[in-house]
């Protein structure tokens, strides 16, 4: 299947706003040296949520390799001059253990105040990090060296329709899926 017009142009719209969202953080990879610039890709709900014209729960950037997502963690863990970045626990959380600093580090990610989660435990290629999504409409994901959004026509339904559709069923939970369906969505049905 194809895109029509005016589904490129959502495509494109959606584009542009993660390119903005990620001029911020590109300065901060760029400051990292050569090595950093092209080496973390974004993916998940939040290209969803663009298309639809709804505001991201989060932005998820993973890096393509293990050494760069560490230093990366590192850096906002240690570097004070980037500490101001990360997000701090609500109030209610601050008795949480992982919450000792107030800062929203934990051993999966590093949530920064602008919504982007940088996710440091999973990194690798993005067909190999995708297959791991519960769901298909999750998929999508964005490359800012190649400036290209890949996302297939099934994924793009799914995601305007709000369909649920299983990409890994062993990364599937009914506790997420019903988180889902709470917002609207509803199981994918074949025809």
């Amino acid at each position: 299947n194809t895109f029509t017009e005016v589904e490129k142009k959502l495509i494109l719209g959606a584009k542009d706003r993660i390119k903005s969202k990620l001029e911020t953080f590109n300065m901060t990879v760029r400051k990292l040296g050569p090595m950093y610039e092209h080496s973390y890709f974004l993916t998940g709900g939040a290209i969803g949520s663009l298309l639809r014209d709804e505001e991201p729960n989060d932005w998820d950037i993973y890096f393509f390799d293990g050494v760069i997502a560490n230093s990366i963690f590192n850096l906002y863990e240690k570097d004070p001059s980037y500490q101001n970045e990360v997000a701090t626990y609500e109030e209610k959380y601050r008795d949480v253990p992982a919450a000792k600093t107030g800062k929203v580090i934990t051993e999966n990610a590093v949530s920064l105040k602008s919504g982007i989660q940088l996710i440091t435990l999973h990194y690798g290629l993005p067909d190999l990090i995708r297959s791991t999504f519960d769901y298909v409409h999750c998929m999508p994901w964005y490359d800012p060296h190649s400036d290209i959004l890949y996302i297939s026509k099934e994924q793009y339904d799914l995601n305007i329709r709000k369909e649920l559709k299983v990409n890994n069923q062993s990364a599937w939970t009914l506790r997420r899926e019903m988180k889902f369906m709470d917002r609207g969505w509803t199981r994918y049905v074949t025809t």
